[in-house]
C-alpha cells in the first residue's frame, strides 16, 4: 500500500467520524468530550465493515479485543520478570555476540565494525569482490535480503553475519532492553 492509498484510507474514515459529530453539534450538543466520542464512534462502523470485507473481522473479534484487556491489565499492573534469568540471557546473548565478532574479523583478515554497512561493503564488494545484489542511495545493499542473494560467493563469512545479526538483535532487544 503506498501513502496516496493510506491517505484516501484515512479521509474515507475520518469523513464518515467527522460528519457523526457535525450531526451531533449541530443539534447543540458542543463539549468536547461526548464530540470526540462521537467521531470515535463514528469510526466504529466503516473499521468493522472494511475488516469484514478484508475477511479478519473475526479475527479482530475473537483475538485482538480480547487481548485488549490483558494488555491493559498487565500495562496498569505490570509484568513480573525473573531478572537473574534476564541478565543470564543477556550474558549468554553477549557471548554468542563476541565469538560472532571474532569469527567474522578472522575471516575478513582485519577487524571492522560490524553494524557499518559502509565497511562491510568495503569487505564484501571491494576487497571479496563479490557481486553486489541491488544499489542504494549510499552504495550496494548488505540488507539481509541482499545477502541471502549473494551467500553462495562466500557462505562460511555470510552464514556467520546472518546469525551475528540476529543474536545482536536479541541482545539489543531483549538481554539488553530489558
Amino acid at each position: 500500500m503506498n501513502k496516496e492509498q493510506i491517505k484516501q484510507i484515512a479521509l474515507t474514515y475520518l469523513r464518515s467520524a467527522a460528519a457523526v459529530a457535525a450531526g451531533l453539534y449541530m443539534t447543540g450538543v458542543h463539549d468536547p468530550k461526548v464530540l470526540a466520542s462521537a467521531f470515535i464512534a463514528g469510526l466504529v462502523g466503516p473499521i468493522l465493515k472494511a475488516l469484514d470485507k478484508q475477511g479478519v473481522a473475526k479475527l479482530y473479534a475473537e483475538v485482538e479485543m480480547p487481548l485488549v484487556r490483558v494488555l491493559a491489565r498487565m500495562e496498569r499492573d505490570g509484568v513480573a520478570v525473573d531478572v537473574k534469568q534476564l541478565t543470564t540471557i543477556n550474558e549468554n546473548l553477549k557471548a554468542h555476540v563476541a565469538r560472532l565478532t571474532t569469527v567474522l574479523h578472522d575471516l575478513a583478515g582485519r577487524p571492522f565494525n560490524i553494524n557499518s554497512p559502509t565497511q562491510l561493503r568495503e569487505i564484501l564488494f571491494d576487497e571479496k569482490k563479490l557481486a553486489p545484489g541491488k544499489k542504494t542511495k549510499t552504495g550496494f545493499s548488505t540488507d539481509a535480503a541482499t545477502l541471502e542473494k549473494i551467500r553462495d560467493q562466500w557462505p562460511e563469512f555470510i552464514d556467520q553475519l546472518l546469525e551475528y545479526r540476529e543474536f545482536e538483535k536479541l541482545r539489543g532487544t531483549y538481554g539488553q532492553g530489558l
